[in-house]
């Protein structure tokens, strides 16, 4: 089968089911004529034994799966609420293994609800995992239906951010990171005028604000801020010459 990176004419999306004892896993392209592109799927299979060493498979795995196949995005399903509480604590484990992995990487992390995934894939929120089997195996154009479930749970969690794609149409992905790097620019230059008019009043009461100078501090390292503290310093400063003038000129007429 033919790898093919996802780039402006589509994106590339890490489906994943997490669990302790096999991790579920299904690569496809997603492109922008609402087309499909099966890249990749299996299952990572865990060691019998304690879970601290499966946990650390399955980061390897990961890892080396989104070394060798470069998705842009995770997909994975929501934390589920089961009877058996250890085994949902330890899935969540798992859970949390590879939303590391992608993070690490500098992949962007997609969670959704079963109900959704099935919705999405079948047209029908309670779908069963027959049902979701056929639909994937027939929307991917395969010759036989994924085996085990767990590769079908996570293609179909990919199937559901494509067509949240589709539907939103953003898939050409350079423009969402610039469009994402913007907004937290324009966030991150609110928070420092909002932090800085903050120490202002600060500095003209007797009571002490509570301010993340730390985080003002870095901005100003990073020179984000730099142009922003020039501003406000110069105003300042400007404000203390003219008032000293002021009290300069009103004692000279007494």
């Amino acid at each position: 089968m033919t790898s093919r990176r996802g780039g402006d004419a589509g994106v590339r999306v890490l489906g994943v089911d997490p669990g302790t004892r096999a991790v579920g896993f299904g690569i496809i392209d997603i492109a922008v004529a609402q087309e499909l592109s099966l890249v990749d799927a299996g299952a990572l299979r865990m060691p019998p034994g304690p879970l601290a060493p499966r946990l650390g498979t399955i980061f390897q795995g990961l890892a080396s799966l989104i070394a060798e196949h470069r998705p842009q995005v995770l997909a994975v399903e929501e934390v589920f609420h089961g009877k058996n509480f250890q085994s949902v604590l330890k899935v969540g484990q798992a859970r949390g293994v590879v939303i590391l992995a992608a993070q690490l990487a500098g992949l962007d992390v997609c969670e959704y609800s079963a109900r959704l995934v099935k919705k999405s894939v079948t047209g029908n929120g309670n779908a069963d995992k027959a049902q979701v089997q056929k639909m994937v195996a027939r929307l991917l154009q395969l010759d036989e239906l994924p085996e085990p479930k767990d590769i079908t749970d996570a293609m179909a969690v990919a199937f559901c951010h494509g067509k949240r794609l589709w539907r939103d149409g953003n898939l050409n992905l350079g423009k969402a990171k610039k469009n994402r790097v913007s907004t937290a620019k324009k966030s991150a230059s609110r928070k420092v005028q909002d932090q800085l008019a903050e120490l202002t009043r600060a500095s003209r009461g007797s009571a002490r604000a509570s301010l993340d100078r730390s985080f003002l501090q870095q901005l100003v390292r990073d020179g984000k801020a730099t142009e922003l503290v020039k501003s406000r310093s110069s105003r300042r400063s400007g404000s203390a010459k003219r008032s000293s003038k002021n009290n300069s000129k009103k004692s000279e007429k007494e």
